[in-house]
């Protein structure tokens, strides 16, 4: 049994590094954090509006520092041990069965209501899973681990507020754990305080500077502070670390076409596509990539099949109608604008754009309600 008491963080942290709120909820595109919006196509007179994005960790439930060996562990019970072993599987209906009949006889155990909660995010049950991370905190308010997986289903949960204050508390409470800065830092950076995250993620890569997602994240909020450039040389030493990140490739791409290096980018957004074909996000980029490259045609052919597989990206809408209006098919960029509009009834540019659609097309009288709409 000594082998289970001595080891059981390091097995913790493992599961929580593998367990993550993909596949429990939401769409490859809901799953990710808008924090900066980029304006493209000046060219033509008109922008396309991306966000770039956090990492896939952004929602990852990461053990964070390990407790003092002096802490009390659970009581060493096959049921908690079963659960911890189908936790780590993902076998979460069992983990859950297991956690709840282990807590019977240990009811103060911190960190069996941790690992309930754990298993409880596993299948979706957010509200449910915050209730236990809050338990264990109450049980034990020194233990880390329970704070900053609290602050991270709390950052899930939409509450800023109270995911930055758990985790800001568990930084200070392991001030060198490269994790807690870390994760607050994406509390930040979700929230939109792009400076104090920065600093946050950077402490993190003082004490782990080869951390992929954090130099990622890294450039991520430094676009949002204006600078590109930096943030370009956080994406490619990401890459470098994790030559199939796809995420920070594409962001790569997107600053790079943000700094006017067109050609740049769409070659990072081809490689990002070769490395992962069904990558949504980075077609989309590569459409934008290309019409703004005069490759319209090429576009459309990006465009076309991403829209189609995916009618409810009103952002994939909007640029085929761009491409459709530069190549003055009207009648198809309305078309477009239009279906962009209807899932995003507050999408200023479409609706100018649309305007501007139906204005060529001799609409006046249509057009003018779409650009008072737009402002």
């Amino acid at each position: 049994m000594g082998w289970f008491r001595n080891s059981l963080r390091e097995r913790l942290r493992k599961i929580f590094r593998r367990l993550s709120f993909r596949g429990a909820v939401g769409d490859e595109e809901s799953r990710r954090v808008p924090v900066l919006e980029t304006r493209f196509l000046a060219a033509l007179g008109m922008t396309v509006i991306q966000s770039i994005l956090l990492g896939v960790g952004v929602f990852s439930l990461l053990c964070c520092g390990t407790l003092a060996a002096q802490q009390p562990l659970f009581p060493e019970s096959e049921s908690a041990s079963q659960a911890y072993q189908a936790l780590a599987a993902h076998h979460f209906d069992e983990a859950i069965a297991d956690f709840e009949k282990a807590l019977k006889t240990s009811p103060e155990s911190a960190q069996l209501h941790d690992g309930l909660g754990a298993a409880l995010l596993g299948k979706g049950k957010l509200e449910a899973a915050l209730g236990e991370f809050r338990t264990a905190g109450l049980l034990n308010p020194q233990d880390a681990s329970a704070k900053s997986h609290l602050g991270m289903a709390l950052l899930r949960a939409g509450n800023h507020k109270g995911a930055i204050e758990a985790l800001s508390s568990v930084a200070k409470m392991e001030p060198s754990s490269a994790e807690a800065h870390y994760h607050l830092g994406l509390a930040l950076s979700v929230s939109g305080q792009a400076a104090p995250a920065a600093a946050e993620f950077r402490r993190a890569l003082e004490i782990q500077p080869d951390n992929p997602q954090a130099l990622n994240d890294l450039g991520v909020a430094l676009v949002a502070l204006g600078k590109t450039a930096a943030a370009s040389n956080e994406f490619r030493q990401a890459i470098k670390l994790r030559p199939n990140y796809v995420e920070a490739r594409d962001n790569l791409g997107l600053a790079e076409l943000h700094e006017g290096k067109i050609p740049d980018a769409v070659a990072e957004f081809r490689q990002t596509l070769h490395i992962k074909p069904g990558y949504k996000l980075a077609r989309l980029h590569l459409g934008m990539g290309l019409l703004q490259e005069g490759s319209t045609d090429e576009a459309i052919a990006e465009l076309q099949p991403l829209v189609a597989s995916t009618p409810s990206n009103a952002q994939g809408h909007y640029v085929l109608g761009l491409a459709y209006l530069k190549k003055l098919r009207h009648e198809q960029a309305i078309v477009e604008f239009r279906k962009a509009i209807a899932i995003r009834p507050r999408f200023p540019k479409a609706l100018n754009n649309l305007g501007i659609a139906l204005a060529e097309e001799g609409q006046f009288g249509k057009a003018v309600p779409q650009f008072r709409a737009a402002t």
